[in-house]
């Protein structure tokens, strides 16, 4: 089932219903209901949550020449090579194709213009480098043999002969100072100045996805030391009538009444909210347990956003969530959500500052 998991996207369920994590604004955009008033620690019993220690796998930060070409690349469009071009590897190769394993033709062996980019591995191992080096028209017989973990049984372990035409060969021109405004955009001049903007952009993406690493291990150290012993029901009427208001406008956006839209997020089984609620109630206190011990650690570290906080906050969170301005992302939430998600971030943040990471570096 599709569903509601979908829609939670980052810490502070006071804005996780947000659609896409970066919704469209339109005049008819969703408006979500006040976030409940309630004291978290009524309902939480706190561990040590000041002397956290997690491990976590993380990522190199130092982008390699590969993935700063790759980015690069994205920029582009690939063109036709020159006719005695030869294929290379991250070209991309049009081919026909027509394999046999004991002399005999097998159900997906053969295929017409089918494209695959050389070093993708989309294809068995050994096929797309034996295809280096040929030129637009050549045809060439090739053997490789399917692994004998293969999904399909009939072919796992044997030996299959492919007889391929190659019929076209592209790949993405060669950067170089002369044609580097024209291929960016004109937003870079030279080739190393334009390498080395796209080098910082993958450096801040690779530290976001480490500190990301790290919040998620907290989030999953606190589960464990920490116990929600109920759910306030003003909370989880709120979740349950915020889910409903981001249904009514998919619905809505989908040009569909609301009973059909919840039967087609769930494969038939919802069409009213009591139906929504009812799935929601069980899992209520996993669902919820995140909010509210971040919520509980807020209040016992005696955390509050002040009026200053929340203005000189308010238009980077808007940005974090997909709206052009503070004024647009009020308009579908209340204060009193995004105070809520402010919070949660500051709790969050205390915790990223306290705890004692384990770092093990993993390959990517």
């Amino acid at each position: 089932m599709k569903k509601w998991a979908a829609w939670v996207c980052v810490t502070g369920l006071a804005l996780s219903m947000l659609s896409g994590c970066g919704k469209e604004e339109t005049v008819d955009a969703p408006v979500y209901p006040e976030y409940p008033t309630y004291t978290a620690k009524d309902y939480v019993t706190l561990g040590d949550y000041k002397n956290l220690t997690v491990q976590v796998t993380s990522i190199s930060e130092s982008p390699t020449e590969e993935e700063i070409t790759a980015r690069l690349q994205e920029a582009m469009s690939q063109e036709a090579v020159d006719e005695d071009a030869t294929v290379q590897m991250g070209d991309t190769v049009t081919i026909d194709l027509e394999g046999t394993v004991d002399g005999k033709t097998f159900e997906g062996g053969t295929s017409e213009n089918y494209s695959v980019t050389i070093g993708s591995g989309k294809l068995i191992d050994g096929f797309e480098d034996q295809m280096i080096g040929m030129t637009a028209g050549q045809t060439k017989t090739l053997d490789v043999t399917f692994p004998d973990t293969y999904k399909r049984e009939d072919l796992a372990g044997k030996t299959a002969r492919f007889t391929i035409t190659v019929k076209t060969i592209s790949r993405y021109p060669e950067v170089t100072d002369e044609n580097a405004s024209e291929l960016s955009g004109g937003s870079y001049k030279t080739v190393a100045e334009w390498r080395e903007a796209v080098s910082e952009e993958l450096v801040a993406e690779k530290q976001n996805q480490n500190k990301a690493a790290v919040r998620q291990a907290i989030t999953n150290q606190l589960d464990t030391i920490c116990e929600v012993k109920e759910v306030p029901e003003e909370l989880f009427d709120w979740y349950v009538d915020s889910m409903m208001v981001n249904y009514e406008y998919q619905a809505n956006s989908a040009d569909q009444t609301l009973e059909e839209y919840l039967s087609e997020v769930s494969d038939g089984e919802w069409s009213s909210e009591e139906d929504v609620r009812a799935y929601l109630e069980p899992n209520k206190e996993s669902t919820l347990a995140n909010e509210l011990i971040l919520h509980a650690i807020a209040e016992d570290q005696g955390m509050t956003i002040t009026e200053e906080e929340y203005e000189g906050q308010l238009d980077e969170m808007a940005d974090r969530y997909g709206f052009s301005s503070g004024e647009m992302f009020e308009r579908s939430y209340p204060k009193s959500n995004i105070e809520s998600a402010m919070l949660v971030e500051e709790a969050m943040s205390y915790l990223a500052g306290q705890v004692t990471i384990e770092e093990t570096t993993a390959e990517e």
